[in-house]
């Protein structure tokens, strides 16, 4: 039998990259990273909103205990709930988060849901579609937004706010691999925090520009909470940092300022690969004496292949990466007292293309608890890398040759 000629498949990579180079066109602006010691200023930043205390903050780690905190707080929801999410998947675990909406829905709560148009895969080379779960909502009279970037932006935001009085600002879509537990194959180890207070304003204003980004209404935004003194964390100073695809690095600029700033340690747990902004801040930080560390783990064999670089930089410079044994979504990371949680990665798709948001929390004891529940475990159980892994499929290929040479150096640098 004759074997199948290649060039249909290396044409249409060579295809797939003249798109991503055309959607990459518009060059990035600075990033504007200004030297700062404390992410709270008298003036917030572009890109970022005023610090809020008084916030009751809870830490959510894995998909089971997200996914029963949604439904608890979807069903007690009385007027209101915003959904922002990326991926809604076409699976079961995806209808238990849906059934909740059309509860929610029959009781006369205004339901409205941001998901991308690439919502039933997440796959950028795909074509828009509606899955089941999707027509779902549709057929019962949802109001759902399909933002239609075109090129490589997407809208990768994963925040739920409810009732304007609290919310979830999360790195896990909706769907059985990032809330199933963890043990049961491909389930993603990920992280949550749950807000209520003065800071859940400040996230329904980014949902509500993520609707209007996507083609739906202005909404009236709810009235800031008053801060409630007896929670847990009250003290803690709360700010939202986001970005628009194509437009800014404003959370790019808050990594390398909290990076730069960095007295004592830095840990970073993320999968995908590292913008060279990053990396170098990593490495600066590393050679003044902090303790700084990438924890690092396979999303996808294209993430591996693009973090190839990332990683052999900064093994090459001193700095310690550690692989994580296992599906890895989290996007957390640690600056001495200073955590951030939310849906943005450190590659240039995250950094630059996508619509991001990440929650940005200051206080010893939140760090602390996050370190508790997150970092240690991580650090205790993940074994150090000496060179960047090769144990993906295509090891080789057009495909892997394109990722890692056309698609990496243009996303990151």
């Amino acid at each position: 039998m004759k074997k199948p000629s290649r060039w249909p498949r290396i044409a249409a990579m060579i295809g797939a990259a003249m798109l991503f180079v055309g959607s990459c066109s518009v060059a990035k602006p600075p990033l504007d990273a200004t030297p700062e010691v404390d992410p709270c200023h008298a003036v917030a930043e572009a890109g970022t909103s005023a610090c809020t205390t008084g916030n009751h903050l809870e830490l959510l780690v894995d998909g089971p205990a997200y996914q029963q905190k949604l439904i608890s707080e979807i069903d007690r929801a009385q007027s209101s709930v915003w959904l922002n999410v990326f991926q809604l998947q076409d699976d079961p675990t995806s209808g238990t988060i849906v059934d909740a909406l059309l509860r929610a829905q029959e009781r006369g709560v205004d339901v409205r849901v941001v998901v991308d148009n690439r919502e039933s895969s997440g796959d950028f080379k795909g074509d828009p579609h509606v899955n089941s779960q999707v027509q779902r909502l549709i057929d019962a009279g949802i109001a759902v937004a399909r933002p239609t970037y075109g090129g490589y932006r997407v809208n990768h935001r994963k925040v739920v706010v409810i009732d304007g009085d609290r919310a979830f600002e999360s790195g896990a879509n909706i769907g059985g691999s990032y809330l199933l537990p963890r043990e049961n194959g491909w389930s993603y180890h990920d992280a949550t925090i749950f807000v209520r207070g003065p800071a859940v304003r400040d996230i329904a204003a980014v949902f509500v520009q993520s609707l209007v980004d996507a083609g739906g209404p202005r909404l009236e935004l709810p009235p800031r909470m008053a801060a409630i003194p007896d929670a847990p964390f009250a003290d803690a100073q709360t700010q939202i940092v986001w970005h628009r695809g194509g437009a800014d690095r404003y959370i790019e600029r808050e990594y390398v300022q909290r990076i730069d700033a960095a007295r004592d340690r830095v840990v970073v747990m993320n999968g995908f690969s590292m913008t060279d902004e990053v990396a170098d801040a990593m490495i600066r930080a590393h050679e003044r004496g902090v303790s700084v560390t990438w924890i690092w783990g396979r999303v996808s064999n294209d993430g591996q292949i693009m973090a190839q670089d990332s990683i052999n930089r900064l093994i090459a410079a001193g700095v310690p990466v550690l692989r994580f044994e296992g599906p890895l979504h989290m996007k957390a990371a640690l600056f001495d007292d200073v955590v951030i949680i939310g849906s943005s990665n450190i590659d240039g798709f995250s950094m630059w293309r996508n619509d991001e948001m990440v929650l940005q929390v200051k206080s010893q004891a939140f760090a602390h608890e996050a370190d508790q529940k997150i970092f240690t475990p991580a650090l205790v159980a993940s074994p150090r890398l000496s060179a960047a892994p090769t144990d993906f499929r295509d090891n080789g290929s057009v495909r892997a040759f394109v990722v890692e040479h056309v698609v990496t150096p243009l996303v990151n640098r």
